[in-house]
């Protein structure tokens, strides 16, 4: 009797010792869920204004309102921070930067000094004031503007030295614009900086009272700039090496241009369209649901718009939209695949994740989200 007694005892002084066990383990904090987007914290909650990953993929570039940042591969924390010239108000896509492999560019306030820096330390190269490049100084004058933050419409490079810098100028007929595009080669001597000027074409073919410049962009050995649709026509293309120029229409607005299967699609403001003779004419293909922008990461075309992620396969036109996560609330300028790390440059900071993570789907429970926005194909 005494023997089945203590075996009783023995049993509920155990239980109670799981259950006060149990109860310190619930008792302590839930588990921390790590972040799959981290801030990078050189630049904190300063608004970017770019990103450049570079041909050979070996350096990424970020600037924000007022510093450059250069990011080497295999790290997200920058080995260069340097002071730009001037401070780039975000709230303003007058002159946000332009990159190449080499250099940076950007304007003043006024559209009238390209400053250009060095794009391996951040060192400022040299300057190209406007009055070294129009032949008639004394009309108004200044580095086109630009009108879309994706984008810089005061220059574009072939990537082979060759540049495009495209100048508004006022004519003295009726102060109707006369526009010309610049293609030249830039030569630094005795630490000073200087174009040398090739060839000068006409904008368009006729004077015009809008300067609204939509995109520049380099595609097919050919330059081509998209300017506001009022005009006719609103599209130059220029012949990298012979400057043949042809006067181009077509609708609406197109941002740019990319190779895939042997044909180009072209990203417009809402439809993507198809080309079979190298950006020349357009057939419609799809219409999206928004302005969104595209980057490949991990050969997907992944489209962004706001804080909004999603991808399209155009091969069975499945579309997949991706959870946001720490991103929420901060709305993506640009994008880019950089070795094991996916980065995004917002309206607030320069975030960062693991390529793995990065093509998360977007949980059924989110999209009851006001803020929730997902890709759509609305019309083929």
């Amino acid at each position: 009797m005494k023997k089945k007694l203590i075996i009783k005892i023995v049993i509920i002084v155990l239980f109670v010792l799981m259950i006060l066990g149990c109860s310190k383990k619930c008792s302590t904090e839930p588990e921390v869920v790590e972040e799959r987007w981290k801030r990078v914290e050189s630049f904190g909650e300063t608004a970017m204004t770019g990103i450049y990953l570079n041909s050979n993929k070996t350096r990424l570039v970020v600037t924000t309102t007022d510093e450059f940042g250069l990011i080497l591969q295999d790290e997200v924390e920058p080995a260069i921070v340097t002071s730009l010239e001037i401070h780039i108000d975000e709230n303003s896509l007058e002159y946000i930067p332009y990159f190449d492999d080499d250099y940076n560019f950007y304007c003043d306030e006024f559209g009238q000094i390209m400053y250009v820096g060095d794009n391996s330390n951040g060192e400022l190269v040299g300057t190209v004031p406007i009055t070294s490049l129009v032949d008639d100084i004394h009309l108004p004058a200044k580095f086109a503007p630009s009108n879309c933050m994706t984008m810089s419409q005061h220059i574009e490079s072939n990537n082979n030295g060759l540049y495009m810098i495209s100048i508004g100028q006022s004519s003295s007929y009726n102060n109707l614009r006369d526009d010309r595009l610049h293609f030249g080669r830039f030569e630094t001597n005795d630490d000073s900086l200087s174009f040398i000027r090739e060839m000068i074409i006409e904008s368009y073919e006729s004077l015009t009272s809008s300067e609204f410049i939509y995109s520049n962009f380099y595609y097919n050995n050919h330059f081509w700039q998209y300017r506001n649709a009022i005009l006719e026509p609103p599209m130059t293309v220029v012949n990298e090496s012979s400057y043949f120029t042809q006067y181009l229409t077509f609708y609406p607005s197109i941002r740019y241009a990319f190779d895939y299967n042997g044909y180009t699609i072209g990203v417009f403001d809402l439809p993507l369209k198809r080309s079979y003779d190298g950006g020349f004419t357009w057939e419609d293909w799809m219409m999206l649901n928004a302005g969104w922008d595209h980057v490949e990461i991990q050969e997907r075309h992944v489209f962004f718009y706001s804080h909004n992620l999603a991808s399209i396969n155009f091969e069975t036109m499945e579309i997949e939209n991706y959870d946001r996560g720490e991103l929420d609330g901060h709305s993506i300028i640009g994008m880019a695949e950089f070795g094991s790390k996916v980065f995004a440059a917002t309206v607030d900071g320069l975030f960062y994740c693991n390529v793995e993570d990065f093509f998360v789907l977007k949980p059924e429970s989110s999209r009851d989200s006001k803020d929730d926005f997902e890709l759509n194909i609305i019309s083929y």
